[in-house]
């Protein structure tokens, strides 16, 4: 699948999880928090038709595009240091264990690259495209697919451990809590599935689809639904707590700290609620219709809007830090790391901040 590149040195060891941990909470803990831009370090054209989601570590950002390529940029000032030619484009952002860079494509293939050598380790071959950011550990990784099943998968060889079949797609990141890998099916189910065996622990079905995506505390399971409104289930047994019904069609994947839950919605809004009672905290109005998901660092809150805007606030109170106007929409939210931000764009560029 991938080009053999040149001999590298490993020069790290490190773990990256798209929404910044295996709760896929949106908090990225290696984050500085920038309260205050400084200066764009760089921009990178990745390709003509947009970027995906980067992977970051602390010294090379891997990100592809839709030319199918992954470049790994410096992340200090965007040098590009190498590029792996994949045959299909990424369908969603990579993970990375330790020296293993994980690739996921819509051509069915999960490829497994040795970052010390840049040569592929293994392939993992589904049914269906892969759109399932993966979910790495120090052994096992997970992933869904639109083939319908949820698959663990052994880092180190590519053999599979155990396979869940739900009744519809897999197709947003899975999450781990507790001795649970919680997924959302796109045949409006939510599914907890035990980490070692595989086998169903609960499983709760809904009246509307679970599209954008979830984010887990120790205690709830939150889910955006199709039907404008944010779900709050409890881990141990998939009981429904309450719901939040915004005045949009969509509403965004949510982001939680230890206090509040996070959503956009394209009702020009972002929400903040309390975790326990479903509560409004505070909201926040954009210039754009469509608001997106939330990353989180400490003290602070970061999200872009269809107004082309990058918001940066208090995640306590909801109040402006600073933006930034793009040449763009933004669909996505930025990936915070040390003391940088990592934005991909529609138009093609990946951004860096600081």
């Amino acid at each position: 699948m991938l080009n053999r590149g040149e001999e590298g040195t490993c020069l790290f060891q490190e773990t990256f999880i798209f929404r910044g941990d295996s709760l896929r909470s949106g908090y990225y803990a290696k984050a500085a928090g920038i309260r205050k831009l400084e200066e764009i370090l760089w921009k990178f054209a990745v390709a003509p038709k947009g970027c995906f989601i980067p992977a970051v570590t602390d010294s090379i950002v891997y990100v592809g595009g839709e030319d199918g390529i992954v470049y790994a940029l410096q992340a200090e000032n965007g040098t590009l240091l190498f590029s792996l030619e994949a045959q299909r484009r990424l369908l969603t952002a990579p993970a990375i264990e330790k020296q293993l860079l994980f690739l996921p494509t819509e051509s069915k293939t999960l490829a497994c690259i040795n970052l010390c050598t840049r040569n592929p380790k293994w392939q993992f071959r589904t049914k269906g495209g892969i759109s399932s950011s993966p979910l790495v550990t120090p052994k096992f990784l997970f992933t869904g697919s639109d083939d319908s099943y949820l698959y663990a998968i052994n880092i180190q060889t590519g053999v599979e451990k155990w396979k869940f079949r739900a009744k519809g797609e897999i197709s947003t990141p899975v999450a781990k809590v507790k001795d649970m890998i919680i997924a959302c099916g796109e045949d409006s189910t939510l599914y907890a599935i035990a980490y070692k065996t595989g086998q169903l622990r609960w499983k709760r079905k809904a009246n509307t689809s679970f599209s954008s995506g979830l984010a887990c505390s120790n205690d709830y399971v939150f889910v955006a639904g199709s039907d404008s409104q944010l779900y709050a289930y409890t881990t141990d047994k998939g009981e429904i707590r309450w719901k939040y019904k915004t005045k949009g069609k969509y509403v965004s994947a949510p982001a939680c700290d230890k206090q509040f839950v996070f959503i956009g919605s394209n009702d020009s809004h972002f929400y903040a609620l309390e975790q326990k009672t479903g509560r409004l905290a505070w909201k926040f109005k954009t210039k754009g219709k469509t608001v997106t998901e939330a990353s989180l660092a400490p003290n602070c809150l970061y999200m872009g809007s269809s107004d082309s805007i990058l918001y940066v606030l208090n995640p306590k109170d909801g109040k402006l830090l600073w933006q930034f106007k793009l040449d763009c929409p933004l669909s996505v939210a930025p990936i915070p790391h040390s003391n940088k931000l990592f934005l991909p764009t529609s138009e093609g560029y990946i951004y860096a901040f600081r």
